[in-house]
């Protein structure tokens, strides 16, 4: 990137952007004035910073004995389901979604 008083054309340049200042300013004036307005517009265009505000409220917490009940409900849901009897696919699905809550059971260690 580089700032000229030619036509960006002439010096075989790709135009990024371009700022029009007085002519009657020295150069060093001029830069200061294309770069000042160049980086007023990119200012506008950069996301303001977000903030989030702290939760007061904590989130409920369920206790292990809460969620070993659950599991161990699930546990009994599918196997009701698996008993009753369905095409292959659900039962497949059955079995996939007992040994999930079997798997998280043993991680909590009920």
């Amino acid at each position: 990137m580089f700032w000229t008083t030619e036509h960006c054309h002439q010096a075989n340049a790709w135009v990024e952007r371009t700022e029009t200042v007085p002519k009657n300013m020295s150069w060093e004036g001029q830069l200061a004035m294309a770069k000042a307005q160049r980086d007023a517009a990119a200012a506008m265009f950069q996301p303001s910073p977000q903030t989030y505000a702290q939760q007061d409220t904590p989130q409920p917490m369920f206790s292990n004995k809460q969620t070993c009940a659950a599991l161990d409900q699930r546990v009994k849901d599918l196997d009701s389901m698996g008993r009753a009897g369905s095409r292959h696919y659900d039962l497949n699905w059955i079995r996939s979604e007992r040994k999930i809550a079997r798997d998280e059971q043993f991680r909590l260690r009920c």
